[in-house]
């Protein structure tokens, strides 16, 4: 018992460290995560703005005037034929 006295050894201070680095390095990325554009951002964005589109963008349904696939909407892809088949 005389080893397990209440002295603090220098591991300890080492685990006090990196939990404290974990924790500050936590902080910091959130930082970033909620402004991108904050100055401890390393890599902060060039400038490149979203912007929101408030007109409907086209149907894919195949119907007129929405855009459609080079091939009929029924089509399936099926392998191709093996060689010196009979067709039976």
């Amino acid at each position: 018992m005389a080893e397990q006295e209440a002295r603090i050894q220098w591991t300890d201070y080492v685990s006090l460290l990196l939990v404290m680095g974990a924790v500050l390095v936590g902080v910091w990325y959130a930082l970033i995560w909620l402004d991108p554009a904050t100055p401890v951002n390393p890599f902060p964005p060039q400038g490149a703005v979203a912007i929101a589109n408030t007109t409907p963008l086209a149907s894919t349904s195949g119907q007129a005037g929405g855009p459609t696939g080079p091939w009929p909407a029924t089509w399936t892809p099926t392998p191709p034929a093996r060689s010196g088949s009979t067709g039976r």
